[in-house]
């Protein structure tokens, strides 16, 4: 795949009279030195504050362009615009593309959601991260370990198709984001950037993993509609069922590896 793509690319240096701009996008980026030997060295902008905002929509734009959709979504929800702004901004906000931190929205679920008036997870419901998914079972730390740490940007920027690394992979495919920078050693913590990707990606890794027999949905909204009715005798008993359901060997051993 390396050498097609670059016979690919190596035509832009034949071509360098004749282009005055040329943008390369992808999910991913290719390791320069192998595929982009081919032709000058192009300027990687994925870090660039100038550019932070260039693939999606801030929180401004949002306030000056889609005062309207949001109006409208707050009526179909019943809550005030303020209170609506809120629930989108938990749902798709969160990504950050430099050091500044500048917010922006994943425009492919926030246009959806203003066209279709409902939250839905309409970005990760258009491909599921089965190849991340494969990655991590190679991968010896949780999730849970993996999330809300600090990085040294070469650790999550460059690209390696390495199992035994597969946060280059996870960041880039945008299910990881920067949340905070720490300027006196360079580093940057990553952590999901919201509520839609965090719920998706999990759900995907637990059907997974646990490859669960039941699902668990149906329980969970039995338990909040019995905490908003007050009535704690049947949350009781929906507790007593679930936890008679666990079996007392799954108990963690030190070898392995949250059984």
């Amino acid at each position: 795949h390396r050498n097609v793509l670059k016979g690919f690319y190596s035509v832009f240096k034949a071509a360098d009279r004749h282009l005055q701009f040329v943008l390369l996008t992808g999910v991913t980026k290719f390791s320069q030195v192998s595929v982009f030997s081919g032709f000058n060295q192009p300027d990687d902008i994925s870090m660039s504050m100038d550019y932070e905002s260039l693939c999606g929509i801030t929180q401004e734009e949002l306030d000056r362009y889609f005062a309207e959709p949001v109006a409208r979504m707050a009526t179909d929800y019943r809550c005030t615009a303020e209170e609506m702004r809120q629930r989108l901004k938990l749902q798709y906000d969160g990504y950050h593309f430099s050091d500044r931190l500048t917010d922006i929205y994943n425009p492919f679920s926030l246009l959806n959601a203003f066209s279709k008036r409902r939250i839905y997870d309409y970005w990760f419901s258009s491909g599921t991260p089965t190849y991340l998914v494969r990655l991590l079972t190679h991968f010896s730390e949780n999730m849970n370990e993996l999330t809300g740490k600090y990085y040294r940007p070469e650790e999550f920027i460059d690209y390696k198709a390495d199992v035994e690394q597969p946060l280059p992979m996870i960041y880039q495919s945008g299910y990881l984001t920067i949340k905070d920078y720490d300027m006196d050693f360079n580093t940057f913590l990553l952590d999901f950037p919201n509520n839609e990707v965090k719920n998706g990606f999990l759900t995907v890794l637990a059907t997974s993993y646990l490859k669960p027999s039941e699902e668990t949905g149906g329980w969970i909204r039995e338990v909040v509609r019995t905490l908003r009715a007050g009535n704690p005798e049947k949350l009781c008993t929906l507790f007593t069922s679930f936890l008679a359901g666990i079996p007392y060997t799954m108990r963690r051993k030190e070898d392995e590896a949250e059984r």
